[in-house]
């Protein structure tokens, strides 16, 4: 898509008024979702404390992976603890 906006390397730009409707709407969207993000994101995600493990579990949909999974956690925490 070549637009104005593209071509010109001043320190100003010229936009038809549709392309500029239609960066600032997009404009507005991100900061609003980036806003949503910084109220919901905190609470989701806890402060890491010093005495505890987080692990991403996989998916559980396949068992042998799982039992594989857990055997290499089991073998992470043993050397953890020496």
């Amino acid at each position: 898509m070549e637009s104005e906006a593209f071509l010109n390397t001043l320190d100003t730009i010229k936009v038809s008024h549709h392309e500029g409707n239609t960066l600032q709407n997009l404009v507005s969207q991100f900061i609003s979702t980036v806003d949503a993000l910084k109220r919901v994101l905190p609470p989701l995600v806890p402060e890491p404390r010093e005495d505890c493990v987080r692990i991403k579990l996989p998916d559980s949909s396949d068992y042998r992976g799982v039992v594989t999974d857990q055997e290499t956690f089991l073998k992470a925490f043993e050397q953890l603890l020496l």
